[in-house]
């Protein structure tokens, strides 16, 4: 996560956001850097898009399959995001550069699970689904100020010990 923060900061300091009054302009920041994180020859890429719902957030992904071997790929679907909203890992960053919420992964327990879901995703398609902010474990998000959300996680890739770690940047809108 420091990585992420990193680039994030050398971001602001390089200019590549523009200004308006005198705050950075974050949603096109967050895009810019959740693209960057991304590696070029992933399999997969996760989307997430905050959905401000009046007294609470949802969080809607989109994992689309961008293999450039172009083919179907099984994932284990008890893994997918939406489904572990429990283990989500987010840091909050204001738009002045400060931290405001750091990810601590839970220690390492053992932990109750169906058995694995094989899900197919094939080459180009993509499937969605939905979280609550509340349901992750971030507490005490300030709401007054925009925030980029810096988030990661991991799909189970069937029939391997493989994980896809997936991570990337949202932009969460002060609500007024």
């Amino acid at each position: 996560m420091r990585t992420i923060i990193a680039i994030f900061a050398l971001s602001l300091i390089i200019g590549g956001c523009s200004q308006q009054g005198d705050l950075p302009r974050l949603e096109p920041l967050a895009r810019g850097l959740s693209e960057a994180m991304q590696p070029a020859y992933a399999d997969f890429k996760l989307e997430i898009h905050a959905i401000d719902k009046g007294n609470r957030v949802t969080l809607h992904c989109v994992l689309r399959n961008t293999s450039i071997a172009e083919t179907a790929i099984d994932v284990d679907a008890s893994t997918l995001p939406w489904r572990n909203a429990d283990m989500f890992g987010i840091d909050a960053v204001a738009a002045n550069g400060k931290l405001v919420h750091r990810y601590t992964p839970p220690v390492e327990t053992a932990r109750i699970s169906g058995l694995p879901t094989p899900l197919t995703i094939a080459a180009g398609k993509s499937i969605e689904g939905e979280m609550e902010l509340a349901a992750t474990p971030n507490t005490g998000l300030p709401r007054n100020e925009d925030l980029l959300l810096l988030w990661s996680s991991s799909i189970h890739r069937m029939h391997s010990d493989e994980y896809y770690v997936l991570s990337g940047v949202t932009f969460l809108k002060a609500t007024s």
